[in-house]
């Protein structure tokens, strides 16, 4: 577990094309384990690379840390939303939206 908070200098984000390889790996681990798994909502899958260069899944964390980006702390997920073009209001509101929709479809008819 970290002690030290995580701030924007512990995180290095991965870039296009330097690390187009890994990008396109991780959207396929990340695609079939979403098929797979019951996943209902955001998930941070901690992936490690073994002595070849293989990533292999730790765990799929279901909580993950939503910090909202600081100049003090952020999370991991926090630190790349700019990137897409998000806000950090746009990744809760989304969230919330996304449980909203969910709730709806999964309500027993009367």
């Amino acid at each position: 577990m970290d002690v030290r908070p995580i701030t924007g200098d512990r995180v290095r984000l991965l870039n296009e094309p330097a690390d187009e390889s890994v990008i396109e790996e991780l959207n396929r681990i990340a695609k079939m384990l979403y098929r797979r798994l019951p996943l209902r909502s955001l998930v941070r899958l901690d992936v490690r690379a073994d002595a070849k260069g293989e990533l292999k899944v730790l765990e799929a964390n279901p909580k993950p840390d939503l910090k909202a980006p600081g100049a003090a702390s952020t999370s991991i997920i926090g630190a790349g939303l700019a990137r897409h073009g998000l806000a950090y209001d746009d990744l809760i509101l989304s969230l919330l939206a996304d449980r909203i929709a969910q709730m709806r479809g999964c309500r027993p008819k009367r």
